[in-house]
């Protein structure tokens, strides 16, 4: 068995316990209305039976040629992203077109700095030993981005635009 805690295998999870990226990406898919009310490159609206609304934005990254055919060697214990394409930020801008409402929004990001375990190790120090105390230290540092407001369609131009990093989720 590889001895780093990341050794680039798949899955959600990883030996010690630790929840990968996918895992909250999944997490949040979960979140999805049961009704698709628009979709494009990059986004999906959906709506639930409640009268609420789901936005979820992406800004997905491929692998680069080089990976794609076998070449491994951009991959090391430490260094995760040199495999991928490079790709910049994304803008989404959306507006809600109704004026008797009050919206309560929770938003999520899941990003490298927001729920990526594998950049929290990096900057923990990479230990390749972790201590139970580092490991749940991971545990609760490596979760996505949570916010809450109100959004009161009589007071404000409900508009919004979003940045989206590469290889990014937010909903």
């Amino acid at each position: 068995m590889p001895t780093s805690i990341f050794y680039g295998g798949f899955g959600l999870i990883n030996r010690n316990g630790l929840k990968k990226p996918s895992y909250y990406a999944f997490e949040l898919l979960a979140k999805l209305g049961d009704r698709i009310l628009s979709q494009g490159d990059g986004y999906i609206v959906t709506g639930d039976q409640n009268g609420g609304l789901q936005i979820l934005m992406y800004n997905y990254t491929h692998v680069d040629q080089l990976f794609a055919s076998g070449d491994w060697s951009g991959l090391t214990e430490t260094s995760r992203y040199t495999i991928f394409e490079e790709k910049g930020n994304r803008a989404f801008h959306f507006k809600l077109n109704d004026q008797e409402r009050l919206y309560k929004m929770t938003s999520y990001r899941l990003d490298r700095e927001h729920g990526s375990v594998f950049d929290e190790w990096i900057r923990l120090g990479a230990p390749t030993y972790p201590t139970e105390e580092e490991l749940q230290f991971l545990r609760h540092r490596s979760v996505p981005e949570m916010q809450t407001g109100w959004l009161d369609a009589a007071a404000e131009d409900l508009g919004q635009t979003y940045i989206v990093p590469r290889m990014a989720f937010c909903y």
